[in-house]
């Protein structure tokens, strides 16, 4: 599935307002209500301007929380949410996606509940089934992995996910 056409765009929105969020809090309640090939709702953030980007999400097909990263083209995995611990969600009420950014250290909250934790700049840990991490998630190797956090942020969804969103709200530290 992850080769099909289906899941290569990911709608976005961007905020025109702020120019250049580095640290504080982005907040938002979401309702993920369909989707045939997936349903993910989320937060982008770290925005660059050649169109790299990072992405906190939860995806109501898997129950899980997890950041992603967009460089040259390609979507790559950073972290998911511990998976022994799902986080099934009725999809008829709203939820609170938070992401907290302090310095290289972010911190993702679904409902209150701490979901992921991840530091910019770490280096990458191995890819599936134990092979070696892809060179483009070494921070030296991909702008949008280094920190500090500087760069335009927005709403996030992906393939064909209907998600409605309100409550937006950006404070910096």
């Amino acid at each position: 599935m992850d080769n099909t056409k289906t899941f290569a765009y990911y709608p976005v929105a961007i905020l025109k307002s702020v120019r250049a969020f580095s640290n504080g809090t982005i907040s938002l309640k979401f309702k993920t209500v369909a989707g045939d090939a997936d349903r993910a709702s989320g937060i982008l953030f770290n925005v660059k301007p050649n169109g790299d980007w990072l992405a906190v999400r939860y995806n109501d097909t898997e129950h899980n929380v997890a950041m992603w990263e967009f460089h040259n083209g390609i979507r790559r995995n950073l972290k998911f949410s511990d998976r022994t611990k799902p986080f099934p969600l009725d999809r008829d009420a709203w939820h609170e996606l938070k992401l907290t950014i302090d310095g290289a250290g972010t911190q993702t909250w679904l409902d209150g509940q701490l979901a992921l934790e991840y530091t910019l700049g770490s280096t990458p840990g191995p890819g599936r089934n134990g092979a070696p991490p892809n060179p483009d998630l070494f921070p030296e190797n991909n702008p949008v992995l280094r920190p500090p956090v500087a760069g335009r942020v927005g709403l996030w969804a992906k393939t064909d996910s209907t998600s409605y969103f309100k409550d937006y709200l950006v404070s910096p530290k």
